[in-house]
């Protein structure tokens, strides 16, 4: 497809008509995370990864000895 086949339409809108009709989701910011944390999960699920798996916490202590 070359360049002179596209077509591309522009929409002259005020800010009051573009706000009227805004992608944003409403809502807490607690809600809004619990929403994309589902979404995260379910993504990770088709990697066949257990996103609610804990992180491991290993602790170790380094021990220098006087030179």
């Amino acid at each position: 497809m070359e360049d002179s086949d596209r077509k591309i339409t522009v929409t002259r809108r005020t800010f009051e008509e573009s706000q009227k009709d805004t992608p944003f989701v409403e809502g807490a910011m607690s809600d809004r995370i619990l929403q994309v944390w589902e979404l995260t999960k379910d993504a990770w699920a088709m990697m066949g990864i257990d996103a609610e798996q804990r992180l491991q916490r290993n602790v170790t202590v380094l021990i220098r000895r006087k030179s």
